[in-house]
């Protein structure tokens, strides 16, 4: 059953990339693969680009803010491109206040990639791209 359950949610995974992920430029990381570990935790891929930082965000629910927002929390922040492709694993994070569980104590959880500039000029963020995982 439980590997019945962990196809299922890949194969929703990449149903939701092929037809629900948008892309807000055109050179935003794209998510490339996720995989769930045998602990439960989430491993992560994108298409990222040489000398690039990423800021990975996650959300509970979209659109769960009374004005229609995305509440998005930081979940690693200043994480370096691993060259072409750059992959993270989500055991959530302890250390924040509200802390951000372990995903496999969570129903849902929303990821937001956002690339924040190249090493060698930190800047605002530039573009960021968004996947969901249920």
């Amino acid at each position: 059953m439980k590997t019945i359950t962990r196809r299922l949610i890949i194969g929703a995974f990449v149903f939701f990339l092929a037809f629900a992920v948008h892309t807000v430029a055109q050179d935003a990381p794209q998510f490339s693969a996720i995989q769930i570990t045998d602990e439960g935790a989430l491993h992560v891929a994108w298409t990222s680009t040489n000398h690039e930082v990423y800021q990975i965000q996650c959300a509970d629910a979209l659109n769960g803010n009374d004005d229609g927002s995305t509440a998005w929390q930081v979940l690693y922040d200043d994480y370096p491109s691993q060259g072409t492709n750059t992959f993270w694993l989500d055991t959530g994070n302890y250390n924040l206040a509200p802390q951000i569980l372990h995903p496999k104590n969570m129903p849902m959880r929303f990821y937001r990639i956002v690339d924040l500039a190249s090493r060698h000029n930190f800047g605002r963020a530039k573009r960021g791209h968004h996947v969901a995982v249920e």
